[in-house]
């Protein structure tokens, strides 16, 4: 099945992973000892909730939607799971073997003490979320992919009871985030949960469902929404506060999207991010860190680091379509 391409998705794809490399770029002087501040080359925090928190929400949101669109009707559940393992892992490994060989040449240790028997979370493409967990041996991809990974191997179940029973589903779904928000202390690695994230990937499956666009009453009230947070903070657990602002977030760019559609210029643009979003996705962060050990960011400038931004978002779009081209080359007949 060729996967239908809507330009609203690759709009929101597109301001997703702008938000997450953003956010990376900007994290590296955050963990510098000491922090470096003021030198964020854009704000880290919008609407009070966090660039990273809303790019991947976006993520999850347009995953939902996409699968569904692409797969609500003559379902295989044997071609499902191929598709997924073929579009997900080959690149993976290709990315990953690249950077290990980059971290032997140079000496650079890559184990983060973790023992042998943990490079299964590797080959399983989730060694990031376990890394929360116990160490592992991590090098490219985020928490994200582990994440979504789950929820791929669960959406044949999602996916026949949203169809079967779409009312009964959504109240399951939201009860079973309920629970996980009330009974899970809070952390900032509670939002790396399958089941935090369920509602955003579940409300990309009712946008294409039932949605299909949105209207300006709906684009107006997600405005009104993010204006009401951003002036009077709600004392709420973080995880609904990013539930809440990614799904007004990507209710506002599916609306833009609407009259940007129009303009050439972006549509190429946003079919060019999401072509390679993958793979920067893969290897944005490796590749940030590399740049940027290259400089003394303890002294380098405001000018510098808008610079040292651009040099990072140029060697991340060779690095990916390199990686895309390759896999491409060996795998074009399985993706």
């Amino acid at each position: 099945m060729k996967q239908k391409r809507i330009f609203h998705f690759d709009f929101v794809r597109t301001i997703a992973v702008i938000l997450v490399i953003i956010c990376h770029f900007n994290a590296v002087y955050l963990s510098a000892v000491p922090p470096i501040v003021n030198r964020n080359v854009f704000p880290q925090h919008i609407f009070h909730e966090y660039i990273g928190n809303i790019g991947t929400s976006l993520f999850f949101i347009i995953s939902g939607a996409v699968l569904f669109l692409n797969y609500e009707h003559n379902f295989n559940i044997k071609k499902f799971y191929s598709k997924r393992f073929w579009a997900i892992y080959p690149m993976f490994y290709i990315a990953y073997l690249i950077a290990m060989n980059y971290y032997i040449i140079n000496k650079m240790s890559f184990f983060h003490k973790a023992p042998g028997i943990n490079f299964i979370f590797t080959i399983l493409g989730i060694d990031w979320l376990m890394y929360d967990f116990v160490p592992t041996f991590g090098i490219v991809g985020e928490w994200f992919l582990g994440c979504i990974i789950i929820i791929y191997l669960i959406f044949p179940i999602l996916r026949y009871f949203f169809i079967k029973y779409p009312k009964t589903f959504m109240a399951i779904i939201m009860i079973i985030y309920c629970v996980a928000v009330w009974c899970i202390p809070i952390s900032e690695k509670k939002v790396r949960f399958f089941y935090i994230r369920l509602p955003e990937f579940v409300f990309g499956m009712f946008f294409v469902k039932y949605m299909k666009k949105v209207k300006l009453w709906q684009f107006i009230l997600a405005i009104m929404a993010i204006v009401l947070v951003t002036y009077k903070y709600p004392n709420w657990d973080p995880c609904i506060h990013t539930t809440y602002i990614g799904i007004s977030t990507c209710i506002i760019l599916l609306y833009v999207a609407n009259y940007l559609s129009k303009v050439n210029i972006v549509r190429r643009f946003c079919q060019f991010i999401s072509k390679y979003s993958y793979a920067i996705f893969l290897i944005h962060h490796f590749i940030i860190i590399l740049i940027m050990r290259l400089k003394n960011l303890q002294v380098i400038s405001m000018l510098e680091s808008y610079l040292l931004f651009g040099i990072c978002l140029i060697c991340i779009l060779i690095g990916a379509i390199g990686i895309y081209k390759i896999n491409h080359l060996l795998f074009a007949t399985k993706s």
